[in-house]
Parts: structure tokens; C-alpha cells; sequence
């Protein structure tokens, strides 16, 4: 192998596994010793396999040796098992695990197998002229001042089947299916939604094999699948170690599931936080705020949370309240006579020039450049960066969220982030460069701990992340573009962020950048409030619906009908936090058997029973593809039983469909959740085949709502608290009778009741 004509680049020596020395089993670890050669060297260096607490196999690849406890501390807080076994038979060890068995040979061949599933990590890594095209398990070295060489990079790579798909790896813009190409693990400041960059990055990587892989670790990593070599992906960080849970189920849904419940899944967020978020670039002072109060409840259109961006604080952005802002207490009390909750904006950086970043300077609570000074860099003006692993600084910080939320406020939004440069230095004397994709838990935390610490349930509205959602926690995919091409790239960024594990988020309804057209924000906002979590309409200029004369229409009739299907979003959401599976899904996550589902960028399920595929060029028809079985038209109530074309146009409802046999539970019409919910029903849609379908209900406690269709005889399982059922009178024809519970009920009542 030629290394010095390596595509890889900043490395001038790759060292390569060529073979296992030996084996021991000790503690819960199976240590191998092994040998790595580059084209004019060999060392020796370590592979550990341990178990998760879940039977999945942990492999890490040390080249600076093996220590005891190297292994307890896990970046992620992965927790570990002890159950497992190693053998040897011939020249091939085998590491029993409770789901996987790995095999590994002396020559250095490597593979993972559970229920017929085999991931063979590579061995040929070359190409057709002996380029180096990818890592196989190995690191790459360079030479620091001609002498000594120091490890730069390390990584694991695997093959690659011919019509394999890769998901995750955090909120990307593009299509969901990353195969054939490289995707850096590294938070940063995307700068709209048509960017390579992503605002929450992540180390969870899926494929449509049924494996899936966590990467332990926050560092700056690169994912490159089958985009250098057609045959093989690698995960690659810089660093000298690198540890990976491999984890083999069923499917994409179930690999999701277990991945997620490794790093932790989020708190459900309080009911009223999935209502209509109503915000603009900044409110400028409480008269506007209170106007803009006033006019929702006189129009009677759905809204539950006000939210106040930089303009709160006036220009000094020092977290007090501003001239225009004074008195909170008895203005957000106003406000929540009228049933709003209120989310104040900050960013963890401090502009020169303020008290803030004065205080904070004498103290000491800034990050710092190599020369032991202030780290300073352009944000519009010359800003210092809030150290958060100085437990001091943290502390100081959240005394100034604890006065602000105690002052009545119900959401705050952790603006930024994303910048913390390679080359600053942290009070923990860990570099920009090991700690950036940190940085954004650390700043959120410390918000969320105000909350906690003070008795209140934390609420965030949050843009920068990496791994984790906190309890309370929704993110949002930041500045997107007001066009449709801006709409598209969001509608990706959802499916993405969904693949990578965040259960909870939205987006800027209409864009931020610019004014949206009245179409654009129409279609927007109508896709939010049917298709995702939460829901807020944000830019640069105003974005209350009243603002767009020819959309206000029919904007108001889609938060209405979001409201009424609440019952349906929330309680799909409430099961998210228990099982990892998004309410936004993907048709790949939903139907991984189907070939078709991982080229479907544009539309998506919410939950399991509802499809939704938004316009996103009103100048041509919009295709919608059905997966198998029987989808109904939400509006319509005509039914689907494949693909077709529906023409674009603004006066009709968003493509909506429902998977027949489902039992929608909904709620009459309301301008707020912040009382809960009014009398939940169910809305049944029968179809004309026999469906065995089931929701979950999760208001109080976790229910489920169960239907079973046999001919046309419909038998309805629910909660007591369930009295009234409703079938959409186009589809009473597929009815012959109906029970509830095993008590038959009069079709003629549900007619009248329909």
C-alpha cells in the first residue's frame, strides 16, 4: 500500500490491523492485543470489546494502551454489562455477547453476526491504484515538528452492501438516505438550510440492514459511507481512540429505539408547548406584545405561546429586562389571564463592552485564546464566549435564568451554540477542538438546571445539540430561507433530525430570512401544524397569520384542525419518550421493507397512521406515494390504494391521508391547551378491507385505543373516559355495525353524531 498517496488528508502514516496477537477476558472485557503496519512501521495497540447493559457489543480502538478503568467512563453515559464469554478454536477467537457474537482471526479479520445478520469490517481498503479510499480498523499518524509523531486520526470501517442505506448522523438538509457520501460530525452555525453544516450534529448512524452504530464519544468525527470506496464505509475521529456500540435488531425502527435509550430519551414537554408558538425577529415592547395577545383571542385563532426574541433585553443583551420591558411580573400575569405562556431568547455570549461581559471577565468565566487571554470573535461586534465547564460560571449563568423565569417567564430559547473554536482553550483545559460538540449540552443544561433548581419543569426551545435532547427540550432547525426551496431543505432537516433520534422539534414557519409569500407561508404553516411536534412561525419580519391576507384563511383552519387532533399528536408524543420512535416518521423508519420508502424526502407519517405530504412547488402537481394497504383522504374521505397525483392548488387542504381502520382521538374546538383537554372522542376511519389497528391514548395515563374491522362489523377497544365515537359520513358505508367495548352501539346514533 502506497500511504504516500493517501487521499486521507493531514496524516503521513496509516497503520492498519494486520493481526491479533492474543486474547484475554478480565472484568467484562475482552482485550486483544494486536499489531498495526503502515507502508514503514508496525506497532502494537489494543481492540477492547465489552457489553452494554443491553448485550451489544462495545469496541474501542486504543492505540496509547490499555488501562483498568479506561473503559467505566463513557462520554455518553453508555452504561456497560458484564455478561460476556471468550473461546478459541483453531486461529479464531469468539466473543459471545447476549445479542451478538463477534469472530475475530489471528490474520486480523473481524466480524460481527446476530440472527443471520454479518458485519464484516474491511480488510481491502484500496482502490483499483492502491489509493487508501477508507479506514479499515486503524489510525492515521503525523509528524509534529519532523519528530515525534503523534496519533491524529483513528477509525473503524465496515462493508458495504450494493442496495445498503445509511440514515442519522444529525438535523442534515438533504436527502435522508446518506449513502455515497461523507458526513462530518461536527456542531456548527449552518447559516440557513441549503448548507452542508448542520446545527445538531449526532453519532448515531443507522442502516437498512438492521444495524445501527452510537459513536461514544464528542469529538470531531466523519462518516464516510461508500462515498470514497463503493464497497466500504468508515467512521473516523480525530483523536487516539475511538469506541462504538454496534447494535443488530429487526429492523431501522427497533435499531432507533435501542439507540436512543443508550444516550437518553427526553421528557415529554408540557401540553401547552405543542400549541402555536407565536414569534417574530423581535417584539418591541409589552404594549405590542399585549396587542398582538388581544387580537388572537378576538379572532379566535389557536395560540398558546408568545415569544420574545433579543428585544426583551433592550441593545445592551445583558439577560435584564429592557426599557420597553419593565415590570414583567405584572405583565406576563396579564398575559396569562388571557392563557399565554411567554419564551425569552439568550445566547451564551457576552458582547465586549457590556457589564455582562465585564463581570464575567473579572471573574474569570471566559474562554480563552492559547495566550491565556479572552477568546474574542465577530458576532456583529466583538463578543466573548461563556466558559460552561467552569462549574462557577454555570452557576453564575443560571442566577440570572432563575431571576428571569421567576419573574413568570414559561419557555426560554437557548439560542447559538455552535461557536466555539478549535483552538480556544476551556477552564477544564480541554481544547475548542474536543469539546465544541459539547459545548451545546453544557449551555443548555445550565438553563434547564434554573428551572430545576427553582421547582419548575424545565421548557427549552433549543438550536444547537449533538446526541441528546434534554427533559422539556424541543429543538428547531434555525435560520431557513423564505422560498421553497428553503421549505424543502426543512422538510429534510425533520426527517434527518427524526433519523438521528430528536423526538421533539419544528421549524421557522415561512422562513426567516426575508418575507415569505403568502402561498409559501400558507403551505408552510399548514405542514407544521399537521405534520410536526410543535409549531412556531418566526423571521425578520412579522409572521402573525393576520399578516397574510390571502393565506389567514386557511392558516386559521389548520391550527384549528391541529388543535382538534391534539389528542392524536400529543399522545404519540407522550410515546416517543418512552420508546425513541419520533411522531415525525420517515417512510423509511415506518416501512423499511419497502424499496421505494428511502427516496421519500418530502413527505412522512405522523405517528403510525397519518401520512402528510406537503406542496413544495406550487407550479406542479404534487406526487404522493401510498405504502401498501388502504389510505383514505383526510378531507375527501376517498380512498388510496397506491401512488398518484394530486394538481396544486392554494385553496385546497394539504395532502393528508389516514391509514384505514384508524381511530383518531380529537377534541372540540379550542384557542388554547393550557387547561388540558375538553371531552376526547374518537374519529374512526374504516376502510373497506379487514384492519386491526391501534393508537395510543396518552392524556392522564398511558392508554390505547384498538379497532378491529371483520366485514364491516367494527369492534372499538377504550378507556371508559372514551363515550363518543364518530365515522365520517362518506365512509358509513364500510359500516355494517359497531360496538364499543363489547356494547353495541346504534349506527344511526353515530351518524347523527358524525
Amino acid at each position: 500500500m502506497d500511504i504516500s498517496r493517501t487521499p486521507i488528508q493531514g496524516i503521513d502514516q496509516y497503520f492498519e490491523l494486520t493481526e491479533i496477537k492474543s486474547a484475554r477476558c478480565t472484568s467484562g472485557k475482552v482485550i486483544f492485543k494486536c499489531k498495526f503496519c503502515s507502508s514503514r512501521s508496525e506497532e502494537e495497540g489494543y481492540i477492547i470489546v465489552s457489553s452494554t447493559d443491553s448485550g451489544d457489543p462495545k469496541i474501542t480502538l486504543n492505540k496509547t494502551g490499555f488501562k483498568e478503568d479506561e473503559l467505566i467512563d463513557s462520554d455518553l453515559g453508555i452504561k456497560l454489562g458484564d455478561k460476556i464469554d471468550l473461546n478459541k478454536s483453531d486461529d479464531l477467537w469468539k466473543v459471545e455477547l447476549e445479542r451478538c457474537t463477534m469472530k475475530a482471526s489471528e490474520r486480523g479479520e473481524i466480524t460481527l453476526e446476530s440472527d443471520g445478520k454479518v458485519l464484516s469490517f474491511n480488510s481491502d481498503t484500496t482502490d483499483t491504484k492502491q489509493n487508501l479510499s477508507s479506514y479499515s480498523v486503524g489510525y492515521g499518524k503525523r509528524e509534529v515538528n519532523r519528530n515525534p509523531e503523534v496519533v491524529k486520526t483513528v477509525g473503524i470501517g465496515f462493508e458495504v452492501d450494493p442496495d445498503e442505506s445509511f440514515y442519522g448522523m444529525g438535523e442534515r438538509f438533504d436527502e435522508i438516505d446518506a449513502k455515497a457520501r461523507t458526513i462530518e460530525g461536527w456542531v456548527t452555525q449552518a447559516a440557513g438550510s441549503a448548507s452542508k453544516a448542520k446545527y445538531k450534529s449526532s453519532p448515531l448512524l443507522m442502516s437498512s440492514r438492521g444495524y445501527g452504530c452510537l459513536v461514544d464519544s464528542y469529538d470531531d468525527m466523519r462518516f464516510n459511507l461508500a462515498d470514497t470506496n463503493p464497497e466500504a464505509a468508515d467512521i473516523v475521529l480525530e483523536g487516539d481512540y475511538i469506541s462504538v456500540v454496534f447494535a443488530f435488531r429487526k429492523d431501522t425502527k427497533q435499531v432507533l429505539s435501542s439507540l436512543t435509550e443508550y444516550v437518553g430519551r427526553p421528557e415529554t414537554p408540557p401540553l401547552w408547548s405543542f400549541g402555536f408558538w407565536s414569534s417574530r425577529n423581535t417584539y418591541e415592547s409589552w404594549e405590542q406584545v399585549q396587542e398582538i395577545s388581544e387580537k388572537y383571542r378576538s379572532m379566535n385563532i389557536p395560540c398558546d405561546v408568545i415569544h420574545l426574541d433579543p428585544g426583551w433585553m433592550g441593545d445592551e443583551l445583558d439577560m435584564d429586562w429592557g426599557e420597553s420591558f419593565q415590570n414583567p411580573e405584572d405583565e406576563l400575569k396579564k398575559l396569562k389571564t388571557k392563557n399565554f405562556e411567554v419564551c425569552a431568547w439568550e445566547y451564551p455570549y457576552l458582547p465586549k463592552g457590556t457589564e455582562l461581559f465585564s463581570d464575567a471577565l473579572a471573574r474569570g468565566f471566559l474562554v480563552e485564546n492559547k495566550d491565556g487571554r479572552p477568546y474574542i470573535f465577530e458576532d456583529g461586534g466583538k463578543t466573548g464566549i461563556l466558559d460552561f465547564s467552569l462549574e462557577e460560571a454555570s452557576t453564575w449563568w443560571k442566577g440570572k435564568n432563575k431571576r428571569i423565569i421567576n419573574s413568570g417567564i414559561g419557555a426560554i430559547k437557548a439560542d447559538f451554540g455552535e461557536y466555539l473554536p478549535k483552538d480556544s482553550v476551556l477552564s477544564d483545559e480541554t481544547l475548542g477542538s474536543s469539546s465544541r460538540n459539547k459545548y451545546p449540552k453544557m449551555y443548555r443544561e445550565s438553563i434547564a438546571e434554573a428551572f430545576n433548581e427553582i421547582g419548575k419543569d424545565a421548557v427549552l426551545w433549543s438550536r444547537s445539540g449533538w446526541a441528546k435532547q434534554l427533559d422539556g427540550e424541543i429543538f428547531w432547525n434555525g435560520d431557513s430561507y423564505s422560498d421553497w426551496e428553503g421549505f424543502e431543505t426543512t422538510i429534510k432537516s425533520g426527517l434527518n433530525s427524526a433519523m438521528s433520534g430528536y423526538l421533539y422539534w419544528s421549524s421557522d414557519s415561512g422562513g426567516y430570512e426575508s418575507e415569505p409569500s403568502d402561498k409559501l407561508y400558507e403551505e408552510w404553516m399548514k405542514w407544521s401544524a399537521l405534520g410536526t411536534t410543535h409549531i412556531r412561525a418566526h423571521g425578520k419580519t412579522p409572521r402573525e397569520p393576520w399578516m397574510f391576507e390571502e393565506a389567514k384563511d386557511c392558516v386559521k383552519l389548520a391550527l384549528n384542525e391541529r388543535y382538534k387532533i391534539m389528542p392524536y399528536i400529543y399522545s404519540y408524543a407522550v410515546e416517543s419518550s418512552h420508546s425513541g420512535i419520533p411522531l415525525l416518521r420517515p417512510l423509511a423508519l415506518e416501512y423499511p421493507e419497502d424499496p421505494a420508502s428511502k427516496n421519500i424526502n418530502t413527505e412522512h407519517l405522523v405517528g403510525e397512521n397519518i401520512l402528510i405530504a406537503p406542496y413544495t412547488d406550487p407550479g406542479r402537481d404534487r406526487k404522493v406515494y401510498t405504502p401498501e394497504g388502504e389510505w383514505i383522504n383526510y378531507w375527501t374521505k376517498k380512498t388510496y390504494t397506491d401512488s398518484h397525483r394530486i394538481s396544486y392548488d392554494s385553496e385546497n387542504p394539504i395532502p393528508y391521508y389516514v391509514k384505514a381502520g384508524t381511530p383518531i382521538p380529537k377534541q372540540e374546538n379550542t384557542e388554547h391547551l393550557k387547561h388540558g383537554f375538553s371531552e376526547v372522542f374518537v374519529e374512526i376511519y374504516p376502510g373497506k378491507r379487514d384492519s386491526d389497528v391501534s393508537v395510543p391514548l396518552n392524556i392522564d395515563e398511558r392508554e390505547e385505543i384498538c379497532v378491529k374491522n371483520r366485514s364491516g362489523d367494527i369492534h372499538v377497544e377504550a378507556p371508559d373516559r372514551i363515550e363518543k365515537l364518530k365515522i365520517p359520513k362518506k365512509l358509513l358505508t364500510n359500516v355494517r355495525s359497531i360496538s364499543i367495548n363489547g356494547e353495541e352501539r346504534d349506527v344511526e346514533e353515530i351518524i347523527q353524531l358524525s
